[in-house]
């Protein structure tokens, strides 16, 4: 599999997963201050681009048809490509609840689980 194949299906890639408040966005952000990395803050819109349900979180994997995980796969290589940074950090809260859809587009990447600490 050539490089930019393996890019393509993520790779590179780090996915960041857990409940508002459970501090996925202070673990992404020093995450990405110390790797070679840029960082993609909440990017819901492309995630919601091309499916019928854009008003709920949880997705349906049938309208994840094989044009919509190209063009989902097309946008982040774009953005990884464009940064010219060995890593790419995503984080989006509302994938916690698609994480098997995130990881059926990007099976090669890494993903990190934050559990929120009860008070």
């Amino acid at each position: 599999m050539k490089k930019k194949d393996k890019i393509f299906l993520g790779k590179n890639y780090i996915f960041i997963f857990g409940l508002p408040g459970s501090g996925t966005t202070i673990i992404s952000k020093q995450l990405s201050k110390n790797i070679d990395s840029s960082l993609w803050l909440e990017p819901y819109f492309i995630w919601r681009e091309e499916i019928n349900n854009k008003t709920f979180d949880n997705f349906k994997e049938s309208e994840f048809t094989e044009k919509v995980i190209i063009n989902i796969r097309n946008n982040f290589y774009k953005f990884y490509n464009k940064s010219k940074k060995k890593f790419l950090i995503e984080k989006e809260p509302r994938n916690i609840l698609n994480f098997l859809i995130v990881k059926k587009i990007f099976p090669l990447s890494k993903f990190i689980f934050i559990k929120k600490k009860k008070t």
